[in-house]
């Protein structure tokens, strides 16, 4: 009886190490669950800083402004440049912008001194599908130096970037 409680409790023993390498084995090993797409290939790293997530709740949401909005509120970007072409300038600009709850109402601006050229319009962004851009203009060289984005509703605010010259 008494070398049936002893082997008995060896194989507990023995499954508790097993098991407790199996544990700590399983989280050094890398799991192939990482998301793919048809444009980038998704690093195990990526997917582990992104899924411990953020717990920061405010971010400046530019150096200039002092103004503060929530993380993940929403997201956009903006980018212009300028294509010089014999006397004119091809002025480029593209955009998206998505709110993560809620519609935003946004606008595209090229600007220069004494000139403000609105390139899109007003128009809508909602969560889920966001709104993507590219709009053109052709002007004078070195008329427009930068593009601003105006957005209000579900967030509100202004960006500006510098229009990039582009030495093609």
């Amino acid at each position: 009886m008494k070398i049936k409680k002893i082997i008995f409790g060896g194989c507990m023993i023995l499954l508790i190490f097993l098991l407790a390498g199996t544990i700590f084995a399983w989280q050094l090993i890398p799991h192939s669950g990482t998301p793919k797409t048809n444009w980038y290939d998704v690093e195990d790293w990526e997917v582990d800083v992104c899924s411990r997530g953020v717990d920061v709740p405010e971010i400046q949401s530019s150096p200039d402004s002092g103004d503060s909005s929530y993380v993940y509120d929403f997201t956009f970007t903006l980018n212009a440049q300028e294509t010089e072409l014999y006397n004119v300038s091809l002025y480029e600009v593209s955009y998206y912008i998505e709110p993560m709850d809620g519609n935003i109402t946004f606008q595209v601006f090229l600007l220069g001194p004494g000139i403000s050229t609105n390139v899109t319009g007003e128009m809508i962004s909602k969560p889920n599908g966001g709104k993507a851009g590219y709009e053109f203009i052709e002007y004078e060289k070195g008329v427009y130096t930068e593009a601003q984005i105006d957005y209000w509703g579900h967030a509100s605010g202004s960006y500006t970037v510098p229009v990039v010259k582009n030495e093609e």
